[in-house]
């Protein structure tokens, strides 16, 4: 099995390696997602409570716990077993689907084709937590213009994925709908006060396979 790399915050941020080394990489680009994160996004579009989602990398739980709070009956799977649960499910290589929303955080450098299985599958919704500046890649201009978001829900806070007690990630829910081709709704989110955050964070994660990633990192380009 192969050692992890080292990247910094900056390179963490834009997909590549640069400057001091700070940490360890994470196994297979595990960031749990913030609850706050996830709750912002219920709040903003509270027709998703309460409704049949697939969180399809799931990892351990974080985000899906939060809509469990919400109401929502949450079938969980992801490629590795952190706890939470189906593990050893591809969503890349699923043909059927689970369920006819998705809402998840992706590993960064397969979101867009999570995105685009998501739509082969024919879901109805699909919300993905991605860098703000995602859609900034020139080399995406070809996807944006074939895979239009209807909603990019930009997060006025930097997320704490890896709880270094300090924000590193600008992020944002973008939000797909079936068969949509039309101007992208765009919109800011407050971070939500929660007193509860001890329901949705796991007490220990399990250790999990090692794997070297490479990362390639973003130019820019035309902005949503």
């Amino acid at each position: 099995m192969a050692t992890n790399r080292k990247v910094n915050k900056g390179a963490m941020m834009v997909g590549g390696q640069s400057g001091p080394v700070e940490w360890d990489r994470p196994d297979h680009e595990f960031y749990p997602t913030p609850p706050e994160t996830t709750e912002a996004l219920i709040r903003a579009m509270p027709h998703l409570a309460g409704q049949k989602i697939w969180e399809c990398a799931c990892g351990d739980g974080r985000l899906a716990r939060v809509l469990e709070h919400h109401g929502c009956e949450v079938i969980g799977t992801d490629l590795i077993d952190r706890g939470y649960g189906q593990g050893g499910v591809d969503f890349l290589a699923t043909h059927r689907r689970r369920a006819s929303k998705v809402i998840t955080n992706p590993p960064f450098t397969l979101a867009q084709a999570f995105i685009e299985h998501a739509m082969r599958l024919h879901l109805e919704e699909v919300w993905v937590l991605l860098k703000t500046n995602y859609y900034q890649a020139a080399r995406r201009t070809g996807f944006k213009q074939r895979i239009r978001p209807k909603y990019k829900l930009e997060l006025s806070w930097r997320i704490d994925s890896l709880g270094l007690g300090n924000g590193a990630l600008d992020c944002a829910w973008f939000g797909f709908e079936r068969d949509f081709n039309g101007r992208t709704i765009w919109d800011t989110l407050s971070k939500p006060k929660m007193d509860n955050l001890d329901l949705f964070v796991p007490e220990r994660v399990a250790p999990t396979d090692r794997s070297t990633l490479t990362v390639v990192a973003e130019n820019q380009g035309v902005l949503l």
